[in-house]
């Protein structure tokens, strides 16, 4: 007899970093298309943390502040390229500063939310140590998180892990059509340990096992939607919202509820349990007007989503696929992974050696004129020169700003990327600043990554996964292409 389900890790790091050329999937989080600006460029952001505390409402209504803690997602808080906070998080805790700032007395100074964002592992922990006063981030209410904090009413109830595939798929009828299926989900979440569970009764009656794929811990399901889209996974279990939020911006998705995993959970806010006051205050925004501000949000993401870049396959498009052969070329001269590096132009340009930033940036790689020349490049505008100087600032980003010194060649790299976007001497910072914190300075994800997220640069964490992401999306297509370019050989 099969195991009930089989699981797979996706995307994972191969212990020479080069990233194989997978045959299943990988990575991101915080967002494709969240077009992420020059951390240089933006304005700043209050987003850094406070000096932690567990005092009540009063204590918030004195400071003038309620710290929501938040993860980046690009369905429930985001960076929009204006460098302005979006999602469904965002919107639905602005609805307790309105009701907070109600009852107000003239004169008194106003109550503003302040968003912290955290990476989900320390969501719960920084809310317990008094980093933040709520936790907004889409938790699902489960047993072992209601022993350690009071849960608001549900923003969402009933709500089900369902099955999203193409449109140009067999329709699923049921749960049982998930058997023999290879489904994809996201790192950390409930929806591996719901599949297990339906993965025993498959065993009961008889049925073929699944094959359960986690990603990349970077990887989100927004991320997972998007490689549906493009072609590059065939299924994937998500929230039934989420799935449904996304199948109306993404081409071609198809959701079917009929084919759950569970139902029944329930979604809402976290405070610890000794601020009674601030539950209420809570509870009262979201019975106020939760409902209809969540029907406002679905009615206008499709619009908030339009211009955005979704990745594709870049080897079938002539455009995109011209550049493949100046990337493997730079990436072998200056020791990259030319995927890697093709990832890093779309997250800059989208692979467009059109593109001109507002700040004066050029090309597929996003270089300065002045970069260029002092890289010893005359014209940086033709695609191959703008792609080498691109990699040649990589490899002076890696080699003489960061060093050899305790890292080893994965964290050179994003090292190396966090630099491209934010500057070396910001992250030399950074990485003091993770030391002095007892984070490991050597390594950028789960470390320095947390300070950069202290310092306002979501940018800059968005960037770095972002190319990460891309690169396992690329190792996937490239896997699909060159088993086409075979098949027509034969």
């Amino acid at each position: 007899m099969d195991a009930p389900c089989r699981f797979r890790a996706f995307g994972r790091r191969s212990p020479a970093f080069c990233l194989p050329v997978l045959a299943l999937l990988a990575v991101l989080a915080l967002c494709p298309p969240l077009e992420v600006a020059r951390a240089q460029d933006q304005a700043p952001q209050a987003v850094q943390f406070l000096h932690a505390s567990t005092a009540d409402l009063p204590e918030m209504l004195r400071r003038g502040q309620v710290r929501v803690l938040v993860t980046p997602s690009r369905t429930n808080f985001y960076m929009a390229p204006d460098g302005s906070f979006q999602g469904l998080e965002h919107d639905l805790t602005l609805l307790l500063e309105k009701s907070l700032n109600k009852g107000r007395k003239k004169g008194e100074p106003k109550v503003s939310v302040l968003f912290v964002p955290v990476l989900l592992d320390e969501l719960i922990p920084a809310l317990l140590e008094g980093r933040g006063d709520i936790a907004a981030a889409g938790l699902t209410i489960t047993p072992a998180r209601e022993q350690l904090v009071a849960f608001t009413e549900p923003c969402f109830r009933d709500v089900r892990d369902v099955l999203v595939t193409r449109t140009d798929t067999p329709p699923v009828k049921s749960r049982y059509d998930l058997s023999g299926r290879v489904l994809h989900v996201a790192a950390g979440s409930s929806h591996a340990e719901h599949l297990a569970m339906l993965g025993r009764d498959f065993e009961r009656r008889g049925l073929p096992p699944m094959t359960v794929v986690e990603a990349d811990h970077v990887l989100d399901v927004e991320n997972l939607l998007e490689m549906l889209s493009a072609g590059l996974v065939d299924n994937v279990l998500a929230d039934e919202h989420v799935a449904r939020l996304w199948a109306g911006v993404l081409p071609g998705l198809a959701v079917f509820p009929q084919a759950q995993a569970t139902h029944g959970g329930r979604i809402a806010w976290a405070v610890r349990k000794d601020n009674p006051l601030l539950l209420a205050a809570a509870n009262t925004a979201l019975r106020q007007s939760a409902k209809r501000q969540t029907a406002l949000f679905h009615k206008n993401f499709p619009a908030s989503q339009a211009g955005m870049r979704w990745i594709q396959n870049p080897f079938l498009s002539p455009k995109t696929a011209q550049y493949v052969p100046e990337f493997k070329r730079r990436s072998e001269e200056y020791g990259f992974d030319w995927l890697h590096l093709m990832a890093q132009g779309f997250q800059e340009s989208g692979l467009d050696n059109s593109v001109r930033s507002h700040m004066g940036a050029v090309g597929v790689m996003q270089v300065l004129p002045s970069t260029g020349a002092a890289l010893g490049f005359r014209d940086i505008r033709p695609a191959p020169e703008n792609i080498h100087a691109g990699t040649r600032y990589m490899g002076h980003l890696r080699d003489q700003e960061i060093g050899p010194d305790g890292l080893d060649e994965e964290q050179r790299f994003y090292f190396a990327l966090a630099s491209y976007n934010a500057g070396p001497a910001r992250i030399r910072r950074l990485r003091q600043q993770a030391r002095v914190q007892g984070l490991d300075p050597n390594v950028w994800f789960g470390s320095v990554e947390r300070a950069a997220l202290q310092s306002g640069l979501q940018a800059t964490v968005a960037y770095v996964r972002n190319v990460r992401a891309y690169a396992i999306a690329y190792s996937l297509s490239y896997d699909i292409h060159q088993k086409r370019v075979r098949a027509a050989g034969r």
